[in-house]
């Protein structure tokens, strides 16, 4: 948290990061000018995985439809962050509500996974419904070249091989939120992508919803054998 971007090094390329930055930064500054009588708290979310309610996947999403799909030709060396969406919008209501939270920057991050992580965990989960997730992975020596002439590839370059090396604990500290699992999220991001016809089903594809009825079904025989026995 007290870590923050060189939004003065970045260029052009880096305007949406930067304008993040930027936005923050002058919310607090109006904060310690300004002395108004209410707390500022920032929530400061990494990838953001899980269901979705919009037909609209957003950046975190069109990672993994560009793994699954294989848009996403190569699989770089590159770390993100992962929280769940749930897990974001608990932490902004617990911000709300909780003291002391007030006057602090909480980072919102569960788990860091690489790319490889992201595309093994989309492997497992829907190759045996007949998905190929992307699983070449992408050589140094052609992002090394490719830098030089794109600035995107540059960007990647950049954080190649590097850990994401955040910490994300604040949240279970502060505002005591247990992190949701974060490959669960990944999977759960894949079935959303599917269900709003983003991705096309296969034949073989299960939603996520027919596999909980076994476990919920399994459950309720559980609680009534139980009545049963009382």
């Amino acid at each position: 948290e007290d870590t923050w971007s060189e939004d003065a090094n970045m260029g052009l390329d880096e305007a949406y990061m930067k304008s993040k930055t930027m936005a923050e930064k002058a919310a607090w500054a109006f904060m310690k000018e300004e002395k108004r009588g209410f707390a500022l708290t920032a929530v400061n979310p990494a990838g953001v995985f899980g269901p979705s309610v919009s037909p609209n996947p957003g950046t975190s999403l069109e990672i993994i439809e560009g793994i699954l799909t294989r848009k996403i030709p190569m699989i770089p060396s590159v770390s993100i962050g992962v929280v769940d969406v749930r897990d974001v919008a608990l932490t902004h209501v617990k911000a709300m509500t909780c003291p002391e939270a007030a006057g602090k920057r909480i980072v919102n991050s569960g788990e860091e996974l690489t790319f490889a992580d992201i595309a093994e965990t989309l492997r497992d989960a829907f190759g045996p419904m007949g998905y190929s997730p992307t699983s070449l992975y992408m050589p140094y020596a052609l992002v090394w070249i490719g830098s030089f002439f794109s600035t995107d590839v540059m960007l990647l370059w950049r954080t190649w091989g590097r850990p994401f090396n955040v910490d994300g604990s604040n949240v279970t500290k502060i505002l005591g939120i247990e992190y949701r699992d974060a490959r669960q999220a990944l999977i759960e991001s894949a079935h959303a992508l599917v269900d709003h016809g983003i991705v096309a089903k296969t034949e073989g594809y299960v939603p996520a919803s027919s596999k909980a009825k076994p476990e919920a079904a399994g459950a309720a025989a559980g609680a009534e054998a139980e009545k049963k026995q009382d």
